[in-house]
């Protein structure tokens, strides 16, 4: 038995990179399990003592250096860094391009990096481009946690309407920007579809709140009675906002460039384990969908169309899509099934 600390970054990640691995260690393993948000306003003086009383930290994408620092100072002590992202650079249209492509912020990651024992990543890309500050980067990929994310089937009832839907975060707003167009032509050649956005970017709702908040719209050319916005929620409660969206059909594109090469397919595993079948781009998704049979794949806006308009015009292709997805899940993509995998990192 050990004493773990987890810090985390305040945003989605810990959900499938943190809390779930800290449950399991608590409950299969007897380690004793302490967490805090990186975000949050404890004491310096609570963080010193939560520290001191850690065996191991795990820092979850956060690479504050006095933490750091803090860690070090204790020969004994272990510090795993964690991360999911391309963590020194970001697009210039990203919200955070201004802070994060900086050398005062790459600096700082090259010291998180740098100080780990051991440094678990979601893929081998992540792992080649910083692999040369850390030699001890492991490759763990995301898997669902089903005590967390599964949640009673909540389908569309309403047979006059398809709901086409989309979630995440406010970093996608190029995502969105690009897919515009072809929403836009979905919902011109069909009439009984609405389209539903859901995160933490009011960017894209049509009102002056959001707007002043946010900035633009950047769905402007999609008539405001066919879609329709609703805010995003804490990691806590997605599982039930994205349930509560009753998807018929939803999607997952993704601009290619070396952020988003680094990114993971986790949006499938999102709609699949609420049986929603998927058009998601090809670069990304390639790698967990069997095309045609648990979700659609598509790369061009043309293509988009041509597979979002397949759902939309063949329920029992929707509902069997669908169903397949949620299996694939559940055989390849269950945590529980890989967490020992995660442990032997640990217990090395």
């Amino acid at each position: 038995m050990a004493r773990i600390l987890g810090i985390s970054n305040g945003t989605g990640s810990p959900a499938w990179r943190l809390w779930p691995m800290l449950r399991y260690l608590k409950e299969k393993e007897n380690w004793d399990i302490n967490t805090w948000p990186g975000r949050g306003k404890k004491a310096w003086d609570e963080i010193v003592n939560d520290i001191a009383w850690a065996e191991i930290v795990v820092l979850q994408s956060v690479f504050d250096n006095r933490l750091v620092e803090l860690i070090k100072k204790d020969k004994n002590k272990k510090l795993i860094f964690e991360f999911d992202d391309l963590l020194d650079y970001v697009p210039a249209k990203h919200p955070l391009a201004k802070e994060v492509n900086t050398p005062e912020w790459k600096k700082e990651i090259q010291v998180a990096l740098s100080s780990a024992d051991v440094c678990i990543t979601t893929n081998e890309t992540l792992k080649n481009r910083f692999f040369g500050i850390n030699r001890n980067i492991r490759v763990f990929p995301n898997y669902i946690d089903f005590p967390f994310w599964d949640r009673p089937y909540n389908p569309n009832t309403n047979d006059k309407q398809i709901r086409l839907g989309w979630a995440g975060g406010i970093s996608h707003q190029e995502d969105l920007e690009w897919i515009a167009p072809v929403i836009a032509k979905i919902l011109e050649k069909y009439p009984q579809v609405k389209f539903f956005y859901c995160g933490d970017g009011g960017a894209w709702a049509k009102d002056k709140w959001t707007t002043f908040q946010y900035g633009e719209d950047h769905l402007a050319e999609i008539p405001p009675a066919r879609r329709e916005f609703s805010l995003g929620s804490k990691i806590e409660q997605w599982p039930d906002k994205l349930s509560s969206l009753q998807l018929d059909i939803a999607i997952a594109p993704l601009v290619q460039n070396e952020f988003s090469e680094c990114k993971t397919p986790i949006k499938f595993m999102e709609y699949a384990i609420n049986r929603t079948p998927s058009v998601c781009q090809r670069f990304m998704y390639k790698q967990v969908i069997t095309d045609g049979v648990d979700g659609f794949l598509a790369g061009d806006k043309n293509e988009w169309i041509e597979k979002i308009s397949k759902l939309i015009e063949d329920k029992e292709l929707r509902l069997k899509m669908g169903e397949n997805a949620r299996k694939t899940i559940e055989e390849k993509h269950n945590l529980a099934d890989h967490f020992d995998e995660w442990l032997a990192i640990i217990r090395s």
